[in-house]
């Protein structure tokens, strides 16, 4: 997680570090296995959640939001593991 992305406030231990473990390891094969470049894949998630691009970082995100982040990749791949 980068030190700059944690929002004070947010962090509620390891339950937190779990969700958001979970929301990159949902998240990160889209653009790291090519299935769409970076920029358009951070483009895709701000959409799907319904929040700015600006803020769409995992690391500022709530549990609730990371676990939005699975559920839109899951959801995307037609609720296979296809991903990994």
């Amino acid at each position: 997680m980068h030190r700059w992305c944690r929002s004070p406030g947010l962090h509620k231990g390891k339950l937190f570090d779990h969700g958001r473990l979970a929301a990159h390891k949902a998240f990160d094969p889209v653009w790291q296995q090519m299935l769409l470049p970076r920029s358009d894949a951070y483009e895709w998630l701000a959409h799907t959640l319904g929040i700015p691009r600006h803020r769409c970082h995992i690391g500022m995100m709530a549990l609730e939001d990371c676990r939005r982040v699975s559920q839109a990749v899951w959801e995307r791949s037609g609720g296979l593991d296809t991903l990994r």
